[in-house]
């Protein structure tokens, strides 16, 4: 990170004097030197190209440096050593091809908690058992014994009545759901 703030204070120095500088490389500048010293380093830098500018080396020099190294004449290229390199490559891209992969269209299931999916509906038979709760008779009172009776009063006959709990009706007359008189009626309509 120090290496790029100084790379660049360093192109600001040899693009433009302390003075020319905005606000914020003002404050980048500040940051890491004092003005005298971004001064100098400017000063160096343009010294620096105007001497570099002046040096060209001479050319018994340069014709020494190239002596030393060797003159090619360019690169020779077996012919068979050619061929065998081009049949290496296309036996290797046989090797390396690419895959073909094929797309496969598979269906994804979805699990949501929130929405209910109804993929088929299926119809199944409910038993319904109802049960009646029917009290015992209750039990009979035991008999009291009875003054006699004289031979000539006839005794009345008892007189058995129905227990109203076990007279309930069952089921439900059509009459008082006129819904069902309407269903159970309207078959004859279509004929």
């Amino acid at each position: 990170m120090l290496s790029i703030m100084l790379d660049k204070i360093e192109q600001l120095a040899k693009e433009k004097a302390f003075e020319r500088l905005s606000n914020a490389e003002k404050a980048l500048v500040l940051s890491m030197m004092p003005r005298e010293e971004y001064d100098q380093i400017r000063r160096m830098l343009q010294t620096a190209e105007a001497m570099d500018a002046s040096v060209v080396a001479p050319e018994r020099l340069r014709a020494r440096v190239m002596a030393q190294f060797p003159k090619s004449e360019g690169i020779k290229v077996n012919l068979w050593l050619a061929l065998g390199i081009l049949a290496m490559g296309w036996g290797m891209m046989w090797v390396v091809r690419p895959v073909v992969m094929q797309e496969k269209q598979v269906p994804v299931i979805q699990q949501k908690t929130d929405t209910v999916w109804v993929e088929r509906i299926k119809w199944h038979e409910k038993v319904v058992y109802k049960t009646r709760l029917v009290p015992a008779p209750a039990p009979l009172p035991e008999p009291i014994a009875l003054q006699p009776v004289p031979s000539n009063i006839i005794p009345a006959a008892p007189l058995y009545l129905p227990d109203p709990t076990t007279q309930q009706a069952i089921g439900t007359s059509l009459g008082d759901t006129p819904e069902l008189m309407s269903f159970f009626t309207q078959g004859d309509q279509g004929k």
